[in-house]
């Protein structure tokens, strides 16, 4: 018995709602606005439309920074660094000797490098392929 009484009242507690659901919540542009001016004056509605403005006049600069910096091109001499970091963490043995790379592309870029290790005839071939500063795919033969 006492804990169907338990049941119930947790069932019941979570159909009572604080406000109701046909006020909606102020924005954060009224709430501010709110505290310098009366609401419902035409003060409190341009206070309004401003702040409404600015916030979508950031929110469309801050996608226009990001789209730059997801078509931002580096040069081959960084891309061509990036990929040799990326690859030498990966070699646990000395490098002799590394041949120039060879980088293609702008934004995406194909990055080519060819090691010889220490005390080894064999050469390795690494080949990332990159957008901007990222590495996507590395590829050790």
């Amino acid at each position: 018995m006492k804990r169907l009484c338990l049941l119930a009242s947790l069932v019941l507690s979570g159909c009572v709602s604080d406000g109701s659901p046909s006020v909606p919540k102020p924005s954060r542009a009224e709430l501010i606005c709110a505290d310098e001016f009366t609401v419902g004056t035409t003060e409190f509605s341009q206070c309004v439309a401003l702040l409404k403005a600015q916030e979508a006049s950031l929110r469309d600069i801050e996608k226009e920074e990001k789209k730059k910096k997801e078509q931002e091109v580096i040069s081959k001499d960084l891309a061509a660094q990036i990929c040799n970091e990326k690859a030498r963490a990966g070699i646990f043995k000395p490098i002799e000797r590394m041949y120039s790379p060879w980088v293609i592309g702008s934004h995406r870029k194909d990055v080519s490098l060819t090691y010889v290790l220490e005390g080894e005839s064999k050469r390795y071939n690494v080949k990332c392929i990159m957008d901007g500063r990222k590495i996507i795919d590395i590829k050790v033969s």
